[in-house]
C-alpha cells in the first residue's frame, strides 16, 4: 500500500512539474510586442487607489506607499511612514516631489525606475532589443538578450501588472513590490487634496528642470551597449548650471548629471577622485576631476561605469 502511495506522489510531482515546464515560454518577437503593449495599455486602463508593499531583500527593510493612478495623471504616491508629508507624482517620466501641507514643488527629477510600472510605450522597441519576455503563468519574466539573466519580473493580475520583482546578477531576489489592495471605485472626494497635488505636475510647474533638444549632438546617443539617449535636460539651481543625460535600454535608466563649468573650488577639488556608493535601489559614482563634477546614478556595475566614462570622454 505504501509503494502505492509512494507511486502516486511521485506522478503528481513529475505531472506539476511537467504542466509548469510547458506552461514557461519565451514569446516570439511580434507576440512579445503585442504582449508588451497589451500589459501597458490594461495596467493603466482604469483609475484607482492602492496600498503598495515593498521588501528590500538585502537590508531587510518594508515600506507602504498609498497610491493613486489617474488614466491622465500618471502615479501619486505617499510614504506612509513620512506621515504624508511629502506627495510624488510620476508623468511623463519626472517624478514632481510636492509638500503636501503646503501643496508647493519641492524637487523634480528623472524617475529612473517607477515602482509600480516599468515599461512606457514609446521604449517598447528598444525593450524588445535587448530582452526577451518569458511567460510563466501569473508572472512574466525579463531576461537580458546578451547574458541571459534575469532582470525583472512581474505579478500578473488579469492582465495587468500587480506586483514587480528585482534581481541581483546571480538571480536572488534583491527586492519585490506588490499592490496588496486596490480599489476602482474608492470615494474620490476624500482624495481631492491629492488631486489637486496631481494636477500641479506639469513641466511648466518647475524652471529648473528643461528639456534641451539642440544639446543632443553633443552627447553620445549609445553609452554602452543597449543604452541610448532618451532625455537630455538643463538643470539650474542655486550651485550652478547642470546637463542631466537619461539613457536607457527599454527597462533600466542610467542618469549621467555633469556641471557645465568648471567649479572654483579649493585644489582638492581639482584631484581626480572617485567615490562610489551602493543600495538595493542601485549605485550611485561621483566623479571629480580638474573641476567638474560627474554624477552616475543606476542600477550598473564599477566596470560599467568605466564604460560610461570611455563612452562621454
Amino acid at each position: 500500500m505504501g509503494r502505492v502511495w509512494l507511486g502516486i506522489i511521485l506522478i503528481l510531482a513529475i505531472t506539476s512539474f511537467l504542466a509548469s515546464f510547458v506552461e514557461a515560454r519565451i514569446l516570439g518577437p511580434a507576440e512579445a510586442e503585442m504582449f508588451i503593449q497589451q500589459l501597458i495599455e490594461r495596467s493603466t486602463s482604469q483609475n484607482f487607489w492602492g496600498l503598495w508593499q515593498e521588501k528590500d531583500r538585502i537590508t531587510s527593510k518594508n515600506r507602504f506607499l498609498e497610491v493613486i493612478f489617474l488614466e491622465n495623471g500618471g502615479f501619486g504616491w505617499t510614504n506612509l511612514k513620512d506621515d504624508h508629508s511629502r506627495f510624488s507624482v510620476e508623468k511623463d517620466g519626472l517624478c514632481y516631489v510636492f509638500d503636501v501641507n503646503s501643496q508647493q514643488l519641492i524637487q523634480v527629477y528623472p524617475l529612473l525606475d517607477s515602482p509600480f510600472l516599468p515599461l512606457r510605450p514609446q521604449e517598447v522597441p528598444l525593450f524588445l532589443e535587448n530582452y526577451l519576455v518569458d511567460l510563466q503563468g501569473d508572472r512574466v519574466f525579463f531576461l537580458e538578450r546578451e547574458s541571459g539573466e534575469i532582470k525583472r519580473s512581474l505579478l500578473l493580475d488579469n492582465g495587468s501588472v500587480r506586483g514587480q520583482t528585482w534581481y541581483q546578477p546571480d538571480g536572488r531576489v534583491k527586492r519585490e513590490g506588490k499592490f496588496v489592495y486596490q480599489d476602482f471605485t474608492p470615494e474620490w472626494k476624500e482624495l481631492d487634496s491629492w488631486l489637486e497635488i496631481m494636477e500641479q505636475a506639469l513641466p511648466q510647474a518647475s524652471l529648473s528642470y528643461q528639456t534641451s533638444v539642440s544639446l543632443s549632438a553633443d552627447f553620445p546617443q549609445v553609452l554602452v551597449p543597449g543604452f541610448r539617449l532618451l532625455r537630455i535636460f538643463l538643470v539650474k539651481n542655486k550651485e550652478g548650471e547642470w546637463h542631466q543625460l537619461v539613457y536607457g535600454d527599454g527597462l533600466q535608466r542610467i542618469s549621467l548629471v555633469r556641471s557645465r563649468f568648471p567649479y572654483q573650488f579649493s585644489s582638492d577639488f581639482l584631484k581626480k577622485t572617485i567615490t562610489v556608493s551602493e543600495s538595493s535601489q542601485g549605485t550611485t559614482i561621483v566623479e571629480k576631476d580638474r573641476g567638474h563634477l560627474l554624477i552616475a546614478t543606476g542600477d550598473f556595475s564599477q566596470e560599467m561605469f568605466q564604460a560610461i566614462l570611455e563612452s562621454i570622454k
